[in-house]
């Protein structure tokens, strides 16, 4: 269970409380500027509220160390990273920063999910925006974690792209019996996941 606490920031929000199921996957929607990547970033300690707090699994996230806090909840920023080498060096080096043993056959069969044509010598620094985008996508779901933050993974997407790109995530997140929080402005497909948060004149709340 994740517990958020009478938090507040800035101007944003004040005193919102929330509970998540680590099994559920969220869909945060608001108008830009409302503070979607703002609460994702507090969940893991980037930005500090000015008051309140998150509770995980009955632990205050201040009290984790980093490597334990990770392996709880991890976010997956907008931008999409790609490092020198090998699709497969760009993989497994998220396991590698985290500590964590790499799972090449998993890697594979997500590969073949999410970039089915592309193959694991290939260089995806000479990938389309669309391919590093789902790069970026592939090695975060391979890192060890209970919570996955995404936030907007589909930036950048055309819309067929993105319906696509968003159903494979939710799919795979369920099959690990894992939960999440992914960022959209796609109205459509907010429905696909289990419940959606709303951001809407500095409250937060969630339905469904």
């Amino acid at each position: 269970m994740i517990k958020v606490n009478n938090l507040s920031i800035y101007d944003l929000y004040k005193n919102i409380n929330l509970e998540l199921q680590r099994d559920k996957i969220y869909f945060l929607s608001g108008v830009s500027g409302s503070g979607k990547s703002t609460l994702l970033k507090i969940f893991t300690r980037f930005i500090t509220p000015d008051s309140g707090e998150i509770v995980i699994d009955g632990k205050n996230i201040k009290k984790y160390k980093d490597t334990d806090l990770r392996r709880k909840i991890t976010l997956i920023p907008q931008s999409s990273v790609i490092y020198e080498g090998n699709l497969l060096d760009n993989l497994n080096i998220g396991n590698t920063f985290r500590g964590e043993k790499f799972n090449y056959n998993y890697a594979v069969k997500l590969l073949s999910i999410l970039l089915p044509e592309k193959s694991m010598d290939q260089k995806p620094e000479n990938f389309s925006t669309g391919e590093k985008k789902r790069v970026s996508i592939l090695r975060s779901l391979l890192v060890n974690a209970n919570f996955f933050l995404f936030d907007e993974p589909t930036t950048g997407l055309d819309k067929n792209s993105c319906s696509r790109t968003i159903q494979t995530i939710v799919n795979i997140l369920r099959e690990r019996g894992v939960g999440g929080i992914i960022v959209t402005h796609e109205k459509d497909l907010l429905n696909i996941g289990d419940k959606i948060i709303y951001i809407r004149e500095k409250e937060v709340f969630i339905d469904g």
